[in-house]
C-alpha cells in the first residue's frame, strides 16, 4: 500500500521538477530532455533489432530477455520525459499566457500512449500458439510495425521541436 504513495510522490516529484527546471534554466532542461529523447530513439532502435532476433531465434532466448529488459526501460524513459514535459508545459503556460510550446509538451505525451500500447501488445504476442489465430496475427502486425514507426516518428518530431532557435547569418555578421 505504501509502495503506491512512494510512486505517485516520485511521479509528482517529475511533474514540479519539470516546472521548476523551466523557471529557472529552460535551456538546460531543453538539453536534458533533447538527451532523454536520443536516448530513447536509440532503445527503440534496439527493440527493432532484438524484436527481429527474436523472429529468428527461440522465442525464449537471450533476446528474449533484452527485448523484454528495454521495453521496460523504454516505458520508464518515456515517462520521465512526459512527466518533465508536462511541468515544462504548465510553468511556460503561466508565465507567458501563451501556449506556443504546448506542442513540444504534448508529443512526449502521446509518445507515452504510444510506448504503453506497444507493450500491452507485446504481452499479448507472449503465448505462442501453433498456428496463431488471425487476432494474434492483427496484434503482430501492430507490435512489430505501426507502434515502433509511430514512436519513433514522435520522438522525432519531439526532438525537432526542442532545437535551439537558429541564427540567421546576416543577424549574426551584424549587417
Amino acid at each position: 500500500m505504501w509502495q503506491q504513495y512512494v510512486v505517485y510522490s516520485l511521479l509528482l516529484l517529475l511533474i514540479v521538477g519539470g516546472f521548476l527546471a523551466s523557471a529557472r534554466r529552460p535551456s538546460a532542461l531543453a538539453v536534458l530532455l533533447r538527451y532523454a529523447l536520443a536516448l530513447s530513439l536509440a532503445v527503440t532502435a534496439l527493440l527493432a533489432i532484438t524484436g527481429f532476433l527474436r523472429l529468428t531465434q527461440d522465442t525464449r532466448g537471450t533476446a528474449y530477455g533484452i527485448h523484454y529488459f528495454l521495453a521496460h526501460t523504454l516505458v520508464v524513459l518515456v515517462v520521465v520525459e512526459a512527466l518533465i514535459s508536462l511541468g515544462a508545459i504548465i510553468q511556460q503556460s503561466l508565465a507567458s499566457r501563451r501556449y506556443v510550446g504546448v506542442l513540444a509538451g504534448i508529443i512526449p505525451l502521446l509518445s507515452l500512449s504510444l510506448v504503453l500500447f506497444g507493450t500491452f501488445t507485446g504481452y499479448l504476442l507472449s503465448g505462442q500458439d501453433d498456428p496463431p489465430p488471425p487476432s494474434t496475427l492483427r496484434f503482430y502486425v501492430l507490435h512489430a510495425g505501426l507502434a515502433p514507426l509511430g514512436i519513433s516518428s514522435l520522438l522525432c518530431l519531439s526532438w525537432f521541436c526542442l532545437r535551439p532557435p537558429r541564427r540567421s547569418f546576416h543577424s549574426a555578421s551584424g549587417g
